[in-house]
Parts: structure tokens; C-alpha cells; sequence
């Protein structure tokens, strides 16, 4: 019989403890409030279509806050891309209005497209404030950068499959790699490939487009691809 009470006793007390549970949810603390960029870069692509690239803003609060507006700035200083010139900031006034009070706005950044080649350019676009004086969360700017489609090699850019046959024993020591090129920097005549024979160099390469040639210079070091350290492998005479 005792055995029977305590048990009952512990089963109400269980749906005592669920109900109170049920009864109370857990509620987002007001005090942890705070208004932030989703991450620290952005890209935005030159292009005939111009696409429009929404920048996310987070607005943490607990649902059913009052609506709050937030203020950001575009910085000149250190830009290189121009607002007029390179980009267009769609927003209106530099502000975005959460009317739900919390959730996710977006800064809209529209690329301006030319038919010169001026390398990518960057700027950067900082929250300054918002309406309830919520606090700035840990990403409070963000790193545009405008991506150049007039590259004079342009058609070359991307990322691509690569078999490599061995000469010395054909299909023994074959090999697939995944390569990447990019602009060079310091020459518009040259590329960067990444991921040549699965290094973790950038080689400078030479395209030719008539005579559709690669070359890479011999010595290039292509990194530690086989585990011999940074001195071997790389590419012979």
C-alpha cells in the first residue's frame, strides 16, 4: 500500500512539473536585444542584368517588439569602389524598418556595369544606430567588394576538372584535380591557378587565346601536394 501512495505521489508531482513547464514558456530575455550584419563580407557581381545583392541585417528581439528602424553609413575612407560610380545603395536614406520589431532586413546593393577593366573594388557599409537604441551586435560592418567582369581573360575564370596523365606509366599514376583560377593582381596578362597537381600554391600562369596555350614557368612551387614539405614538389624543366 505504501508502495502504491509513493508512487502516485511521484507521478503527480511529474505532471505538476510538465504543466508548470507548458505553462511558462521560455521567452527571448528583451536585454539581449541587439541589431548585426549575418557575416563580416559580401560580394557583388558587375553583369549585364545588374542583379541586385540583399546584404542581411539581423534585428534580435523578442517577437512583437515595437518597430524599429536601423541607420547604416557607406564609408569612403580606404574605399575603392565609388556609390555612383561602381554601386548604387537601393535602400532609401540609408535606413531599414522592421515593422515586426524583430527578424532579418536587407541593405540592397545594385553594381554599376561599364566596359572598362578596373579590378575589383571594395567598401564598407557600417550600422550607426537604430531606433531603440538596441546595441550593435559582434558584426557591425561588412566588406563589399564589387566583382570586375571586364577581365581581359575573363572567359578563363572559374573552376575546373583536370586530368592529369603520367607519361611515365600512363594510367598508373593518372590523377584528377580540381582547379581554380583567378585574376593576378600584378599582371591582366597572367592567371593565378590553384589546386595544380592538388597543391596549395597559386602558380602564375600565361594564357594564350589564339594559339589556346597554358604555360607555366618551370620552378613553380605547387606546395606540399605529397607530403615532401614546401621545397618539393614542383614544376621541372
Amino acid at each position: 500500500m505504501k508502495k502504491y501512495i509513493y508512487k502516485s505521489v511521484i507521478l503527480v508531482l511529474s505532471l505538476g512539473v510538465l504543466a508548470a513547464c507548458e505553462s511558462d514558456p521560455v521567452m527571448f530575455d528583451s536585454s539581449k536585444s541587439f541589431v548585426a550584419f549575418e557575416k563580416k563580407t559580401a560580394e557583388v557581381k558587375e553583369g549585364p542584368s545588374e542583379d541586385i545583392v540583399q546584404i542581411p541585417v539581423t534585428i534580435a528581439a523578442v517577437p512583437g517588439s515595437p518597430s524599429v528602424t536601423v541607420n547604416f553609413e557607406v564609408l569612403t575612407e580606404g574605399a575603392t569602389a565609388i556609390e555612383g560610380e561602381d554601386f548604387e545603395i537601393v535602400n532609401e536614406t540609408n535606413t531599414l524598418t522592421c515593422d515586426e520589431g524583430f527578424g532579418t532586413e536587407y541593405i540592397e546593393v545594385k553594381p554599376i556595369d561599364n566596359s572598362d577593366f578596373t579590378g575589383d573594388k571594395t567598401f564598407t557599409i557600417e550600422l550607426t544606430g537604430n531606433s531603440r537604441n538596441y546595441p550593435l551586435g559582434a558584426v557591425s560592418t561588412v566588406a563589399v567588394t564589387v566583382v570586375d567582369d571586364e577581365h581581359p581573360l575573363a572567359t578563363w575564370l572559374g573552376s575546373y576538372s583536370v586530368n592529369a596523365v603520367s607519361y611515365w606509366s600512363p594510367g598508373t599514376y593518372d590523377e584528377s584535380w580540381n582547379v581554380t583560377t583567378k585574376p593576378n593582381p600584378d599582371d591582366v596578362s597572367t592567371l593565378l591557378i590553384e589546386g595544380i597537381g592538388n597543391g596549395d600554391k597559386a602558380i602564375v600562369a600565361k594564357f594564350d587565346t589564339e594559339e589556346m596555350t597554358i604555360t607555366i614557368d618551370a620552378g613553380s612551387n605547387i606546395g606540399d601536394a605529397y607530403g615532401y614539405g614546401d621545397v618539393f614538389p614542383q614544376i621541372r624543366k
